[in-house]
């Protein structure tokens, strides 16, 4: 195992360094900080956390998977927080939510927290691919004309 900076990465769960805790049936994640980020060549565990990064060099892809709810939503938060402060890093952030099936206010004030930090560090953060429940979500909100919507 590498351990290496975003090129390729996935984010292991706080059990992986600390003793498992448990919430509501699955397990919480550290904040990024404490998280293992690994070399994910080859390795699909990282895909089967819900949430995994990729790229260097121009962009970083933030991937998100499942539910993105009030547990979770900090990851996601975290995962971008570094993605858009790590020093050198690309300015172009896109959080790829195509596999996100559901969305809710926490995830929403999670991305648009990630949002105002790129724009304090001159980055840009965009929306790859989002799903119409938080299409729906944004509209509702307001919240979409904020955000860069992207399909690839």
């Amino acid at each position: 195992m590498r351990v290496s900076g975003i090129a390729s990465a996935r984010l292991a769960p706080a059990s992986a360094q600390q003793g498992a805790q448990r919430h509501t049936g699955a397990f919480r994640f550290a904040c990024l900080p404490a998280c293992i980020i690994m070399d994910a060549m080859g390795d699909q565990e990282g895909r089967d956390l819900g949430m995994w990064v990729d790229g260097g060099g121009e962009r970083v892809v933030v991937h998100v998977g499942g539910e993105m709810d009030i547990d979770r939503a900090p990851m996601l938060f975290n995962a971008l927080h570094i993605a858009i402060t790590r020093e050198g890093g690309p300015n172009e952030i896109v959080a790829d939510l195509s596999d996100m099936s559901f969305c809710d206010s926490a995830g929403l004030n999670a991305l648009i927290r990630a949002r105002h930090t790129a724009a304090e560090y001159g980055k840009h953060l965009s929306l790859r691919a989002p799903q119409p429940q938080f299409l729906r979500l944004l509209d509702i909100t307001g919240a979409g004309i904020i955000f860069t919507i992207t399909d690839t």
